[in-house]
C-alpha cells in the first residue's frame, strides 16, 4: 500500500525541479524580449534616419531635374539631354525609380 502513495517530499521535490524548470526558461524568454525590443528600437531609429535621407535625395533630384531643365534648352545637349531628364525626373517624382526607369536601348537605334 505505500507503494501505491508517493512519499509527499518527492512529490514537491519533483515540483519544485519542474518550477525551477520554468523559472530558467521564462528568465531565458525575458531576454529574448529584451533584445528584440533593443533591436526594434534601432530598427525605427534607423528607419528614421533613412526617411530623412530619402528626403534629402528626392529635394537633390529635384533640384538636379531643374539644372538641366537649363541645360536642356543649349540645342547641342539637347539630344544628349533627353534621357538623363526623363530619367531624373522619373526619381523625383513621388512613384520612383521602379516604374519610370527608362527603357533600355535597343543595338542600332537612334535617339
Amino acid at each position: 500500500m505505500a507503494r501505491l502513495i508517493p512519499n509527499p517530499t518527492d512529490v514537491f521535490r519533483k515540483i519544485d525541479g519542474v518550477v525551477a524548470s520554468v523559472d530558467g526558461v521564462l528568465e531565458r524568454v525575458d531576454g529574448t524580449l529584451g533584445s528584440v525590443d533593443t533591436t526594434l528600437s534601432t530598427v525605427e531609429r534607423t528607419l528614421l534616419d533613412v526617411e530623412g535621407l530619402l528626403g534629402e535625395v528626392r529635394t537633390l533630384l529635384v533640384d538636379l531635374r531643374d539644372e538641366l531643365e537649363i541645360l536642356h534648352e543649349v540645342p547641342l545637349l539637347k539630344a544628349q539631354l533627353a534621357d538623363v531628364h526623363r530619367w531624373v525626373g522619373a526619381l523625383a517624382a513621388p512613384a520612383g525609380l521602379a516604374e519610370h526607369a527608362p527603357a533600355a536601348k535597343k543595338p542600332g537605334a537612334k535617339r
